[in-house]
C-alpha cells in the first residue's frame, strides 16, 4: 500500500513538473529582466531626474512594500529561440523561482493557468 501512495504520489509531482517547465519554457518573462533595489533621495526633484535618466534608457521603476525597483531589460545569455540551454541544469536562484510569488510578474506567470490539486 506504502510503494501505491508512493507511486501515486510521485507521478503526480512528475506530472505537475513537466506541465509547470512547458508553461515556463513559453513565457520565459522572467529571463528577460532584471530588478535591482534602489534608494531614492526624498528631495522630489532629484527624484524626477533619476526617473527621467532611467527611463530615458529604457529601464522602468516600479514600486512595491515601499522599495523602489529598477526594472532592467536583460536578456538571459543562456536564452535561446528554444528555450533554456541549460533548463534542465540551471542555476538554484532559477530552479527555486515562482513567478506566481514575483510582485511584478505574478498576474502574468502562466504557472496561473494550472488548477489547484484539492487535498483529501
Amino acid at each position: 500500500m506504502l510503494k501505491t501512495l508512493y507511486e501515486s504520489v510521485s507521478k503526480a509531482i512528475q506530472e505537475d513538473s513537466i506541465e509547470k517547465n512547458s508553461l515556463c519554457l513559453k513565457c520565459q518573462k522572467c529571463c528577460k529582466q532584471i530588478y535591482v533595489a534602489i534608494q531614492l533621495p526624498s528631495d522630489n526633484r532629484q527624484q524626477f531626474y533619476i526617473r527621467e535618466f532611467y527611463s530615458a534608457r529604457g529601464i522602468k521603476l516600479k514600486q512595491h512594500d515601499g522599495v523602489t525597483y529598477l526594472i532592467i531589460p536583460h536578456k538571459c545569455p543562456h536564452l535561446t529561440p528554444k528555450g533554456c540551454d541549460c533548463y534542465h541544469n540551471r542555476p538554484e536562484a532559477c530552479f527555486a523561482y515562482d513567478g506566481r510569488n514575483d510582485p511584478f510578474l505574478k498576474d502574468d506567470c502562466l504557472w496561473n493557468s494550472i488548477p489547484s490539486k484539492k487535498e483529501n
